[in-house]
C-alpha cells in the first residue's frame, strides 16, 4: 500500500507522540509499504514539508512543548496524496484537516491518531481544577476535525471510552503505539556514580501533568532516601523549577536527555520505575521500562490509562499523594525478593504490547478503511468551482450551481450501493475533453460493472443511484441537506432514447438527458457523450 502520514511534527525526539510516529513509519517501510510523511521542519527521504506558524497562541503554547503547527500547502499536499491508498493524521490541527478535506476530495480514505488529550491542554492553560474546559475541549477538537472521520486509533481502552463518553462516530479501534524490539532485559552492571544506590527512574517531558514535583517530594519523605538516587530522563518548560527542588535531596538527582540506546542501557541499570503523570493516553515509557524488568509504581489518576499496566495494588499510588509514593517506594525497596518476581511477570505481560503486533493490526486498519474507499483514485479536479457542471458547452440551465456536485458527493452514494470491491480498480485525472467530473462517472461505471451490478439499469450512473427503483431496493443513501436533490436534479430517473442521427439507447454513453427543466438533451457536435 501506498500510506501517506500527516504529523505536524516528526524529525524530533522530545515527546512520545512523534516517536510513536517514527517507529510506525519504520516498520511499515520494513513490510514493504511505501510511506509519506507530511510534516514540517528539515527535508529528507519520503517526507513533504510545508511550513509551521510562528506567531499566535496555539503555536506559542505547542512550541512550549517542542511542537510545530503545520500550515498547510495544497500543492505539497497534493503530492503526497497522488496515488496513494490511505491517509492517516496524528494530531488534529489545521494541517490534518487540510490533508483529510483534499484526501476526500481525491477519492482517498482517511483515518486519524486520538493522541491530543484535551487535559494536557488544560494543565498547560493552569484550568486543571475546571472539568468543564477539558469536555469544552473534546467537544472543540470533535467538532473541527474528528466529526468527519469514520475511522480513529486509540492508543489505549482508557481513551477510547472518552472518545465514547463525548459523542465522537467515528468507529474506534484499540491497539497500542508499541514497545519496539530494543527494550529488553539486560544485565548491565551500574555505572560507578550509581553503584550502592537504589536507582529510581522517570522518563518524560518535564511539564506540569507529568508530575515529577511528586516524585521529588516523595524521594524525599521515604525513610531510605539517604540510598535513593533519583533519575529525571527528558526536557521540558518545568526543568528549571524540578532542578530547585531537587537540589533538596541527599544525592543530587540527574538530569538528561537520553537518546534510544543510551535510555535502553540506563533502564537496565535502575532498580524501580516511577509514572507520577495525572494525564496519560498511553504512556509508552512505562511499558518501555517495565519491557525491561523494572516495576512500575504508577499514579492512579482517573484522566490516565497508565493503571491498566499495573499487575498488584503495590504498583499504584493515590495521584498526587507523596506520601503514599514514598510507603510504595519503601515497600519495593524492603522487599527485594518480591520485587524480582514482579519483574518477571511485568517482562511476560509486555509480550501483548510488541511494536510488530501493533503495526500488524495498524495494517489491517489502513485496508479496511481502504477498502471501505468508493474508488482508488486521484482527481485533480479539487480547485473546480461547485458551479462546474458536466457539459458546460450545452444549455445554460445545466450551469446553475444545484446540478453540480464533487467526487465525494458521488462517492459517497456509491459506497453505500457496494462498499467492497472498489479497490485498485482504476486511477484517473483530468479527461482529454477537460470535464474531469464526466471523466470521473465513467469510471464510476467501470466500478458498477467490475463488481455486477445489474447492467440493465446502467444506462446511467446517478440515476440508478437515486431513481425510484433503487430506492425500492431498499438500499439506504444517506439524507443530507442538499446531497440527494441536487443530484437528482441533475439526472432523469427514468432512461430515455434519443431519436437523433446518433440513435443513442439506455446503454449508451452517460448523461444523454440532464436538466431541472427535464427536457431532452440536444446533442451538439461539440458535445461530449455525443463524439
Amino acid at each position: 500500500m501506498i500510506i501517506v502520514l500527516a504529523c505536524d511534527t516528526f524529525s524530533t525526539h522530545n515527546n512520545g507522540t512523534t516517536i510513536s510516529a517514527q517507529r510506525l513509519v519504520s516498520e511499515l517501510r520494513k513490510k514493504g509499504h511505501e510511506v509519506r510523511v507530511i510534516t514540517t521542519g528539515e527535508p529528507g527521504e519520503g517526507l513533504y514539508i510545508c511550513p509551521h506558524y510562528q506567531h499566535g497562541l496555539v503555536s506559542t503554547l505547542a512550541s512550549w512543548q517542542g511542537v510545530s503547527i503545520g500550515k498547510p500547502d495544497d500543492e505539497v499536499i497534493l503530492k503526497a496524496l497522488e496515488g496513494a491508498d490511505v491517509v492517516h493524521c496524528y494530531m488534529p490541527f489545521v494541517l490534518s484537516k487540510r490533508v483529510a478535506k483534499l484526501a476526500k476530495q481525491c477519492g482517498v480514505a482517511c483515518t486519524a491518531a486520538f493522541h491530543c488529550q484535551p487535559e494536557d491542554i488544560t494543565y498547560n492553560l493552569g484550568m486543571s481544577s475546571c472539568g468543564f474546559m477539558a469536555d469544552f475541549f473534546y467537544w472543540a477538537l470533535r467538532e473541527f476535525f474528528y466529526k468527519k472521520v469514520n475511522y480513529i486509533h486509540c492508543p489505549s481502552q482508557f481513551i477510547a471510552d472518552e472518545l465514547e463518553k463525548n459523542h465522537y462516530k467515528g468507529k474506534r479501534y484499540v491497539i497500542s503505539n508499541g514497545i519496539s524490539e530494543r527494550f529488553q532485559h539486560e544485565d548491565i552492571p551500574k555505572i560507578p556514580q550509581l553503584k550502592g544506590k537504589f536507582c529510581i527512574l522517570m522518563v518524560g517531558r518535564l511539564s506540569k501533568e507529568k508530575r515529577q514535583d511528586v516524585l521529588i517530594k516523595a524521594c524525599l519523605l521515604s525513610k531510605h532516601a539517604q540510598d535513593i538516587q533519583l533519575i529525571l530522563a527528558g526536557h521540558g518548560p518545568k526543568e528549571t523549577k524540578y532542578r530547585r527542588m531537587a537540589q533538596k535531596l541527599p544525592n543530587p538527582a540527574i538530569f538528561g536527555f537520553y537518546s534510544q540506546e543510551d535510555l535502553v542501557r540506563l533502564i537496565n541499570m535502575c532498580d524501580l520505575y516511577v509514572h507520577a503523570s495525572d494525564v496519560e493516553i498511553e504512556a509508552i515509557s512505562c511499558m518501555e521500562a517495565f519491557a525491561c524488568g523494572l516495576v512500575p509504581v504508577i499514579s492512579k489518576s482517573n484522566m490516565s490509562a497508565t493503571p491498566q499496566f499495573a499487575l498488584c495494588e503495590n504498583s499504584l499510588f493515590k495521584r498526587a499523594d507523596a506520601q503514599d509514593l514514598a510507603n510504595k517506594i519503601d515497600y519495593w525497596i524492603e522487599h527485594p525478593e518480591e520485587k524480582k518476581a514482579m519483574a518477571k511477570k511485568y517482562i511476560e505481560s509486555s509480550a501483548k504490547y510488541r511494536l510488530d503486533d501493533c503495526v500488524n493490526r495498524m495494517i489491517e486498519m489502513f485496508r479496511e478503511a481502504s477498502s471501505a474507499s468508493t474508488v482508488s483514485a486521484y482527481f485533480v479536479c479539487y480547485k473546480q468551482r461547485r458551479s462546474q457542471c458536466l457539459h458546460p458547452q450545452t444549455t445554460s440551465t445545466v450551469n446553475r450551481s444545484p446540478h453540480s456536485y464533487r467526487a465525494r458527493d458521488v462517492g459517497r452514494l456509491v459506497r453505500q450501493k457496494k462498499r467492497d470491491g472498489f479497490r485498485d480498480i482504476l486511477y484517473t485525472a483530468h479527461s482529454p475533453q477537460g470535464d474531469p467530473l464526466y471523466h470521473l462517472l465513467l469510471v464510476l461505471d467501470g466500478a458498477l460493472r467490475h463488481i455486477s451490478v445489474d447492467e440493465s439499469r446502467n444506462h446511467h450512473i446517478a440515476a440508478n443511484l437515486v431513481s425510484p427503483h433503487f430506492l425500492r431496493d431498499r438500499t439506504r443513501i444517506p439524507h443530507k441537506r442538499g446531497l440527494r436533490c441536487s443530484v437528482r436534479r441533475l439526472t432523469r430517473s427514468t432512461p430515455r432514447t434519443h431519436d437523433g442521427a446518433n440513435g443513442h439507447d439506455a446503454s449508451s454513453s452517460l448523461f444523454h438527458h440532464i436538466g431541472e427543466n427535464r427536457t431532452r438533451h440536444r446533442h451538439r457536435t461539440d458535445c461530449i457523450c455525443c463524439e
